[in-house]
């Protein structure tokens, strides 16, 4: 009777047991499901959602719509069209259910699709969500067959909002939840031939019990063996799970409640230098965390895993390598949780931005410098000029009164030293103007406004009603955009690009048109004359302080006003370019962003 008793309550504590590996087997493949599609969603939702190929079981999302490069054509020919997150999830999930009969899909009580909409036990979770649950499961039947069913919240994330904020979500709100459903039949079996065999044996074991020990215990160890056979089941999912994170570009790691690391990815290992063996199992806090930090992000984790706080959705904290360099990581982080809700640990993933935080402060430092660099340079320009002034004007002064007094009472030379003298006295004087007012075309000087540029070119034209007049000039202008400005720069540029059009001039009476198009967020303005043309080799040359193509006999001036035209275009954020040819005529052309957010963006890097 004894006997009986023990093997009945053996063979009993063995279906329990199985009974519940079954389940765990069946969390655990759900589970890793769930971790699949968070890490994939993320990987999709940090790209902004990816391009792939139209094809009959890929059409363009019609939920995707509103969105301008939903569908774009590559320079081959082939259509590519956006998949995000949602979509995503949808593809992969109609691949598991067909090649592995695993349900799972994105529910609300909300849904954008009817066909997210969800079943009795799905609105069952979605509604103990609302209640502070963060994760449900139980084995329940969909189309009368039995699956294990998990389903945990679905947070909503910034990316999201790009899709979801019509509906009135917000960063942070339960947007619904994730349902993963594995079918049992499979593993029922296995649980079911597992029970058979653990009655057989034990059947067995009951009837030659009396036989002898030796027999029983053989017995035993084959049951330990079926054991380690699912053990070894879970150790294969566990590495299923492993390798997605690994395929991952950026640090996944999983520390449990007691600080130690249970897990962490290919990338995580390279970032710190260790090899996974070496980082598993240790305190993570207290071996990978700098000293000078490490007690006030341990403060925070442990906050976090007493469920006191939240985690943080993104913080920024160093780790130390095994060469004890330190390298920044910006962190997302999550808890996990057991069966009842306790927070069991935080899965965190990380990128590495130690490079672009150094090169942001170098950004700075170097603005910086720039500012002062520019500061002291126009001081420069202005105590230059003024003392340089002052000599020319004495020497011009003494010289002209030179030639009053002794023009025809000298020999023929000295009246033309005299007249040399004064020539490059007047030269030199008009250079340093012109260089004090090209250092001054600063950008402190700027005042941005939404300027008509028709009316600034008539404005230019009316300034240049002598020239016009004495050349006998015909300048002409299509109808222009109104675009954000400086007024008066703007109008210093058209007047000077007319000015040369008019003055070097060929044969015919000159001829100017203005004219502007938009192309690609910006507007393109020309200047185009019929005059003597320019070298193309000299086509860049010519936007250079103080170079000439002619001689001054020729064409008067001091080479500064097209050097002047380029920065009053950089400072909008625009360029200017000339296509021509010699002899016939030439074509400026400059541009001015469309939009002011580009041309402040712009300034702000000047």
């Amino acid at each position: 009777m004894i006997w009986t008793i023990i093997v009945v309550v053996s063979l009993s504590w063995s279906i329990v047991r199985i009974k519940k590996e079954t389940l765990e087997v069946a969390r655990v493949q759900a589970h890793i499901s769930y971790v699949k599609d968070i890490v994939y969603r993320r990987w999709n939702a940090k790209h902004g959602g990816i391009y792939v190929p139209v094809t009959e079981e890929t059409m363009p999302n019609a939920y995707l719509t509103g969105i301008p490069e939903r569908d774009v054509t590559t320079p081959s020919g082939r259509r590519l069209t956006l998949v995000n997150p949602a979509y995503m999830t949808r593809q992969v999930y109609g691949l598991m259910e067909e090649e592995y009969g695993v349900h799972g899909h994105i529910t609300s009580l909300n849904p954008i699709r009817p066909e997210n909409a969800p079943d009795p036990w799905e609105t069952d979770a979605l509604l103990a969500f609302d209640q502070g649950q963060t994760e449900i499961s139980s084995v329940a039947k969909i189309k009368g067959i039995e699956y294990f069913r998990l389903m945990h919240p679905f947070i909503t994330e910034k990316p999201c909002l790009k899709c979801h904020s019509k509906q009135g979500y917000h960063e942070g709100d339960v947007r619904g939840g994730i349902s993963v459903s594995v079918p049992m039949q499979p593993l029922v079996a296995i649980e079911n031939r597992n029970i058979l065999t653990f009655a057989m044996v034990h059947g067995l074991f009951w009837m030659a019990g009396l036989v002898g020990i030796g027999f029983s215990v053989q017995r035993i160890r084959e049951s330990e063996k079926e054991r380690l056979h699912t053990q070894e089941i879970l150790d294969q999912e566990k590495d299923k799970a492993q390798k997605y994170l690994d395929i991952a570009a950026v640090i996944f790691v999983v520390v449990d409640a007691g600080q130690n690391v249970t897990m962490i990815n290919k990338k995580g290992c390279e970032s710190l230098g260790y090899d996974e063996t070496e980082v598993v199992g240790k305190n993570w806090f207290d071996n990978f965390v700098p000293a000078w930090e490490r007690n006030e992000v341990k403060a925070v984790f442990v906050q976090v895993i007493s469920g006191n706080i939240d985690p943080l959705e993104y913080f920024e904290s160093s780790i130390l390598t095994k060469t004890g360099d330190e390298r920044l990581i910006a962190w997302h982080n999550t808890c996990l949780t057991d069966e009842t809700g306790k927070i069991t640990g935080t899965l965190s993933s990380g990128e590495d931005i130690t490079e672009r935080k150094q090169a942001e402060e170098g950004l700075k430092r170097m603005t910086g410098e720039l500012a002062r660099s520019n500061a002291e340079l126009q001081q420069f320009a202005n105590v230059a000029s003024h003392d340089l002034q002052e000599p020319l004007r004495v020497i011009a002064g003494f010289v002209q009164l030179l030639s009053k007094r002794y023009k025809g009472k000298l020999d023929p030379d000295a009246d033309d030293f005299i007249s040399y003298t004064v020539d490059g006295v007047q030269r030199m004087q008009s250079m340093i103007k012109d260089l004090l007012e090209y250092s001054q075309v600063g950008k402190k000087d700027l005042k941005f406004k939404l300027t008509d540029c028709s009316t600034i070119v008539r404005q230019a034209i009316f300034n240049l009603k002598t020239a016009i007049e004495k050349n006998g000039a015909i300048v002409t202008c299509d109808d222009l955009p109104a675009v954000v400005a400086d007024e008066m720069k703007l109008m210093r540029l058209f007047q000077n690009l007319m000015a040369n059009a008019i003055k070097f001039r060929g044969k015919a009476a000159p001829r100017v048109h203005v004219s502007c198009e938009k192309k690609k967020g910006e507007w393109v303005f020309s200047i185009r004359d019929n005059g003597i043309g320019i070298n193309p080799k000299y086509g860049e040359k010519i936007f250079d302080i103080f170079q000439r193509l002619h001689t001054r006999d020729e064409y008067p001036g001091t080479g500064i006003g097209l050097a002047i035209c380029k920065r009053i275009i950089e400072q909008h954020g625009g360029k200017i370019w000339v296509e021509s040819e010699t002899g016939k005529g030439s074509t400026f052309y400059f541009t001015i962003p469309e939009n002011e957010e580009d041309i402040s963006g712009y300034l702000q890097n000047l």
